[in-house]
């Protein structure tokens, strides 16, 4: 800071742009406000259908956000100028206190040369042009109060440097838009910055590093890993060679690793991985032109292998920075990219005969890339898809891409999801934690949140809606895709939990107006299949996805939830009422006379749905009890309390989220819980049966109580939840009792004719073509 600059320094350009930013604040604030009051409030009561569902009314609610980011970033940057105002003033408030001390010992302070200063005698006779007598109590007087003025230039050079610094690497993050984060004073934000530069200066020291040095980089990545300033300043000024190459550094197994930090660390390691991780994920979400960089180059050196200290070469680009991509939100582009040129490197390999083990085992050998989990990381891919399934749009979009450009096969199944599902070798570790990882991500990109999250909507876009019926159809076709990888199934059930929508609808065959009304959609549909090819290809679906203990838990309770929602939405007066009349669902045609002709036909159709479903699930826990054995059985019990009490957001109105019309006023005490009718079956566990039943007639018995007990259960549920529904009370229980049961036993009907069709890939197909269809009556 020049001496000159500061003593006669005017605020009243920074005075002048604090009040500027301070009505731009008020503007954005009403803009955000109209934004959420208006555009965002007509949205979420407009009738919103098909594509305007699914892409123009989240465009509104993105919109609405974007005014309250640059609300945020216009109140951050008045406050920055406030504090930064505040402090260059004490400072040269401070710097003409220094002059007056000098002053007031008869010294002179005046400029001297480029922005410097000299301090002399105020009097007295002059030695010669350089200076004057000076007494040595004078010359130690002149040197104080030169160290008095240094220091307070260098602290303002400092605050000045700093701020400019901070204040660029956070604007820069963004090209349009809000910039994102809110930071109330200056030193917040300068204190990112500087975090952000010493963290990478300790992350440049890889396994030199001593354990006080990755305390303090491990808590810094903790404590700031979501900032956007902080995560950047790390991420550029490590450079994406630094990154990879400290932690290929630390995570080396060889023989002549000797003994370093991490050894002194532990588990620490996992947690280091997890705050790496979302550190570098938060940085990817900037714009600036630095980080564009740093994304390109990890890409386009994706396939080089990493040099370490002491000359030894590390795994792939690609497997390194795939085992930092397991925490944190990366931007959807970035993972755009970085699937191209991951899948790009496989089908070249592929196309050379090389499989994925071939490319990737050797160059992961003596490293440990993946402490947090059952494998080494060796594989990239995996990483990949945990990344993937936190970015729910990005997933999307890749699992929709075509793996082979251009090339979309004799039946247009030539993307990426049908490359990973069907064909791709997830080599490491039997393949588990990769097929996990794929699951997870196929649940991000079929739901639109990240897997294990309640819902907020379940409106689905073209896109999700896509990928859902690939997911079913290849199922579909070939069952032990799924059952022979189950660790997939608890993902599928839950993706298959927030479409029954469209499963009670594809479970009827061919689309009808009238079955459009009787199950509305908002968004798209999922298309299992056209010609009648849907029921099939749900059954087999649903058969194959009952074998996992979480999947089959999932589902039901799914189907659970949107029977009870059905029902309160066709048969509440008050839902009724503020339903146009194209929209109701009058009944069958030829089959609803009067209300109770339209009751009866609701309450068949939807227990016929419940019944299929419930049907088709419990062929498949079969399946699995008569590979397994009764001691297996009991798992599909375990934690059906927790499943069956998370309704479509955690307890939503019926008119809500849970049928995704969005086009209906909510209903007060009209809310799911998920528990109407009772508790669950346990199943045959409770019949004192062998753990292990081998006999064939002990298993035709066994499987025969069971799909007792699993239609009783549909039955029951369907019944009691009369007694909840406004609206229902008032037909006679009889009645009631008797169309659930129709209905129902249709269902498990043709759930059985859908297992005799599979019955040849059953372990437990001679079971199931002993299940005998109910008679009428």
């Amino acid at each position: 800071m020049k001496f000159e600059a500061l003593r006669t320094a005017d605020f009243g350009k920074i005075g002048t742009a604090y009040h500027e930013w301070s009505d731009l604040v008020k503007k954005f604030d009403d803009y955000a406000e109209y934004a959420q009051d208006v555009l965002v409030g007509r949205a979420r009561k407009a009738r919103w259908k098909g594509v305007n569902a699914g892409v123009t009314k989240p465009f509104i609610a993105q919109t609405q956000r974007e005014f309250n980011d640059l609300l945020t970033e216009a109140r951050s940057i008045r406050d920055v100028f406030e504090d930064t105002k505040r402090d260059l003033k004490r400072c040269q408030d401070d710097l003409k206190d220094a002059i007056k001390a000098a002053e007031d010992e008869h010294f002179t302070v005046e400029p001297w040369g480029d922005g410097g200063f000299h301090v002399k005698k105020g009097y007295g006779p002059t030695l010669n042009d350089d200076g004057e007598y000076y007494t040595a109590k004078e010359l130690k007087a002149v040197e104080r109060h030169k160290k008095a003025i240094k220091k307070v230039l260098h602290e303002a050079e400092v605050l000045d440097r700093q701020t400019a610094k901070a204040l660029r690497a956070w604007i820069k993050q963004t090209k349009v838009g809000g910039a994102g984060g809110r930071y109330t004073d200056r030193d917040t934000l300068v204190e990112r910055y500087e975090a952000g530069v010493e963290a990478a200066e300790i992350g440049a020291k890889g396994r030199e590093m001593t354990p006080k040095d990755f305390d303090k980089l491990d808590s810094h990545l903790k404590k700031y890993g979501k900032d956007k300033v902080f995560a950047e300043a790390f991420a550029t000024k490590m450079t994406p060679d630094g990154v990879k190459a400290m932690w290929a550094d630390l995570r080396y197994i060889g023989p002549d690793d000797g003994y370093s930090v991490v050894d002194k660390r532990g588990d620490g390691i996992v947690g280091l991985q997890k705050h790496l991780s979302t550190t570098l994920a938060t940085a990817t979400q900037s714009d600036s032109a630095a980080m564009q960089k740093w994304e390109r180059a990890v890409v386009r050196d994706g396939m080089e292998n990493i040099d370490l200290p002491g000359g030894r070469t590390g795994p792939s680009g690609f497997q390194v920075m795939s085992s930092l991509m397991g925490n944190g939100d990366f931007e959807d582009s970035f993972l755009k990219r970085y699937g191209e040129g991951l899948t790009t490197a496989e089908r070249n390999a592929e196309k050379s005969g090389r499989t994925t083990s071939d490319l990737w085992r050797a160059q992961g050998q003596g490293f440990n890339l993946n402490p947090s989990g059952a494998d080494l990381g060796s594989d990239p891919m995996t990483g990949f898809m945990k990344a993937l399934s936190h970015s729910p749009d990005a997933s999307t979009d890749f699992m929709n891409d075509p793996f082979e450009s251009g090339d979309q096969g004799a039946k247009g199944e030539n993307s990426n999801f049908h490359h990973l599902f069907k064909d791709r070798d997830w080599f490491e570790a039997d393949g588990k934690p990769g097929r996990n990882a794929l699951g997870d991500a196929v649940e991000a990109g079929t739901t639109g949140h990240p897997p294990g999250q309640a819902p907020t909507s379940i409106v689905h876009d073209s896109g999700q809606a896509k990928l859902m019926s690939n997911v079913v159809k290849t199922v579909a076709e070939h069952p032990t895709r799924l059952t022979e990888h189950l660790e997939m199934a608890d993902s599928l059930g839950r993706a298959a939990r927030e479409y029954m929508p469209d499963i009670f609808r594809g479970l009827e065959g061919s689309p009808s107006p009238t079955t459009e009304r009787l199950y509305p959609i908002a968004g798209e549909v999922a298309n299992f299949g056209d010609d009648g090819a849907s029921e099939r290809n749900l059954s087999r679906f649903l058969i194959s996805v009952g074998q996992d203990p979480t999947g089959y838990k999932e589902i039901v309770v799914g189907q659970q939830n949107y029977a009870d929602t059905l029902y309160r939405y066709h048969l509440d007066p008050e839902i009724q009422a503020q339903l146009p009349e194209s929209e109701r669902f009058e009944g069958t045609p030829g089959n609803a006379e009067d209300a109770e002709d339209r009751a009866e036909d609701v309450v068949k159709r939807i227990t016929r749905q419940t019944g299929y479903v419930n049907g088709a699930l419990t062929i498949g826990r079969q399946e699995t009890l008569i590979n397994e054995g009764l001691e297996h059985d009991a798992e599909f019990g375990t934690g059906m309390k927790r499943v069956s009490t998370w309704g479509y957001a955690g307890g939503s109105t019926a008119t809500g989220v849970a049928l995704a019309v969005g086009k209906v006023h909510p209903v007060a005490n009209a809310v799911i819980t998920g528990v109407s009718g009772g508790v669950l079956f346990i199943g045959p566990s409770e019949f004192g049966m062998d753990n292990q039943p081998n006999e064939g007639a002990q298993q035709a018995k066994i499987t025969s109580e069971y799909w007792s007990a699993a239609k009783d259960h549909d039955r029951n549920y369907n019944v009691n939840v009369q007694s909840e529904i406004p609206g229902a009370q008032k037909y006679d229980p009889d009645e009631w009792d008797t169309w659930v049961r129709e209905g129902s036993r249709q269902g498990f009907n043709e759930a059985v004719g859908a297992g005799r069709q599979m019955a040849t890939e059953l372990t437990s197909g001679d079971q199931v073509k002993n299940l005998r269809p109910e008679d009428d009556g």
